[in-house]
């Protein structure tokens, strides 16, 4: 087998793992058709047309009912992959903090390095406390048990309210500090330090958005869990 067809494979694996919920028929027959492919940059071609499955929200129909939730093992592969990105980012944040501050001339910048740190070992710590349905009985239950409602909540509080605006305040205060710190050793350099901050200012922007659009995606799931509820009480 060839390279082209071997990282076509790996790519459409790689898709199979990270698809979205709701999105296992269709990557199911990505991988069906494939086989039938002869040439190898075709087939490699339609394995990175597939890709574009990781940025869509496909849903499963449920005739009058709406979108069903998400299954309990749905759910653990989603919190999965968020805690290996989590951990992966926070790691290198930390060695960068770690650099910056063995290179820092100023105490001020030091201390920005260390609550730069500090808040990714908090970010470790909460990624570490909810990476998910570790305990049996939310693993076991069904989407109409109360610990699977309660789970889903847990999750959805990691993207909003104090555990969010913490790890931002803290990260904030610390490049704040480093800037400010720069900016003191070195007062010819304001117009470097000043894109900088704007270029932060403009991913703390974009991870406001991010963990905002994950609260309204769990959020969506406890309301449709609520409403499945509701109507299986009406049947019954």
């Amino acid at each position: 087998m060839s390279r082209r067809r071997n990282l076509a494979l790996w790519i459409l694996n790689a898709v199979m793992r990270f698809a979205p919920v709701g999105a296992g028929e269709w990557v199911n027959a990505m991988s069906s058709e494939i086989d039938f492919i002869e040439n190898d940059w075709a087939a490699l071609s339609w394995a990175l047309g597939g890709t574009r499955i990781l940025f869509t929200r496909p849903g499963v129909q449920l005739g009058e009912s709406g979108v069903v939730p998400w299954s309990v093992e749905d759910l653990a592969r989603k919190v999965r992959r968020r805690t290996v990105f989590g951990y992966s980012l926070a790691s290198s944040m930390t060695i960068a903090f770690g650099y910056f501050l063995y290179i820092a001339s100023r105490p001020m910048q030091r201390a920005g390095c260390c609550l730069g740190i500090a808040a990714m070992l908090y970010t470790w710590a909460q990624l570490f406390s909810l990476r998910a349905l570790r305990d049996g009985s939310v693993r076991d239950s069904s989407l109409h048990s109360p610990s699977y409602r309660i789970e889903l909540q847990r999750q959805r509080d990691f993207y909003c309210g104090f555990r969010f605006w913490s790890r931002i305040l803290i990260v904030v205060c610390g490049f704040v500090l480093f800037c400010v710190g720069g900016v003191v050793v070195h007062p010819d350099k304001v117009p470097a330090y000043a894109l900088f901050a704007i270029f932060l200012l403009s991913m703390f922007y974009f991870a406001v958005w991010l963990n905002s659009r994950e609260t309204r995606k769990y959020q969506d799931q406890i309301e449709r869990l609520d409403r499945l509820s509701s109507q299986a009480s009406n049947i019954d």
